[in-house]
């Protein structure tokens, strides 16, 4: 799923609240990233498909243009809009299983 701009603004301002260390950790280069234009997303391994249980974690990443080291900020954490109903169950069902731990 392509990221509008308006996506991209909160992304940006969450790194700018959140990223305390302005450098690269592997090369040390200072504000050298890339963000991508496009959400991603990790699932549990081994992946038995969404009705089968498995989590699903949109993720946006963040790339060094010297090095190449890839950070990947969760979209949900960063309360990226994704506009998916799919994902929104997802929010919601953490969320209720994270309330009854």
């Amino acid at each position: 799923m392509r990221i509008n701009d308006g996506q991209k603004q909160i992304i940006i301002k969450f790194l700018q609240d959140k990223w305390k260390l302005k450098s690269c950790p592997v090369c040390g280069q200072q504000q050298t990233y890339d963000l991508a234009e496009q959400v991603y997303q990790l699932t549990e391994y081994p992946a038995v498909g969404r009705m089968g249980g498995s989590v699903v974690a949109p993720v946006i990443p963040v790339t060094c243009r010297n090095c190449g080291n890839t950070l990947l900020v969760n979209a949900l954490i960063a309360k990226v809009p994704l506009n998916n109903s799919w994902l929104d169950e997802e929010r919601a069902e953490q969320e209720e299983r994270e309330g009854h731990q």
